[in-house]
């Protein structure tokens, strides 16, 4: 529940200046003394750090602290992209299709999957997260899909609150097409997407 917090703060509060903060914040998974941040971002962090801290200390009892590891880095990863996803909205950029669609496989929801992963205590941590690392087609495809159906669904919310990198516009804006014909588009527009493990 505490990510969709920080999902929702990054898409439809904070400004360039405080997603930034947020995102160093969440990069060094601590609030330091000469952060500078509003009293909500605060709070946000705060509680986002205490959930974390319980299931670590629990998945240390457990001697599973490899998976806690490495959701924090996903949860590093996954920071970034909204980031560049806030700093587009904020900025009214429209990127292309393939742009976004790099920033936004990140964030469409199988890279949370490595939550599902923690408390799987019947599994080899290793060899699961190893698995999930190397980008299997089950999750790029399941990326796409929960990607494009989101922003079909959420068009109008977005675009209405200024949001204009979302996926069917900027699939609009490229190509020159309609909602209705950018909601049709076929898979093989998205063959040559590669999502990148660490964003800039």
């Amino acid at each position: 529940m505490i990510v969709v917090v920080v999902d929702d703060t990054y898409d439809a509060y904070a400004t360039v200046p405080e997603a930034t903060a947020l995102t160093e914040c969440l990069q060094r998974l601590n609030i330091g003394a000469d952060d500078i941040l509003p009293d909500y971002l605060r709070i946000v962090l705060e509680n986002l750090f205490e959930v974390m801290n319980e299931i670590e200390q629990e998945m240390r009892l457990k001697e599973r602290s490899y998976s806690m590891k490495q959701v924090l880095e996903m949860f590093k990863i996954i920071a970034k992209a909204y980031k560049q996803l806030t700093k587009w909205a904020r900025t009214g950029h429209v990127p292309t299709f393939d742009e976004y669609m790099k920033v936004g496989m990140v964030t469409a929801g199988m890279g949370y999957a490595v939550y599902c992963f923690i408390g799987m205590e019947d599994i080899s941590e290793k060899e699961a997260f190893e698995w999930l690392n190397s980008s299997p087609r089950i999750i790029k495809a399941l990326n796409v899909l929960f990607r494009i159906a989101n922003d079909i669904g959420t068009f109008e919310t977005e675009i209405n609150r200024g949001e204009v990198a979302n996926g069917l516009n900027c699939y609009m804006k490229q190509h020159g097409v309609t909602k209705d014909e950018a909601s049709q588009y076929k898979i093989k527009d998205l063959k040559n997407i590669r999502t990148p493990l660490l964003l800039i």
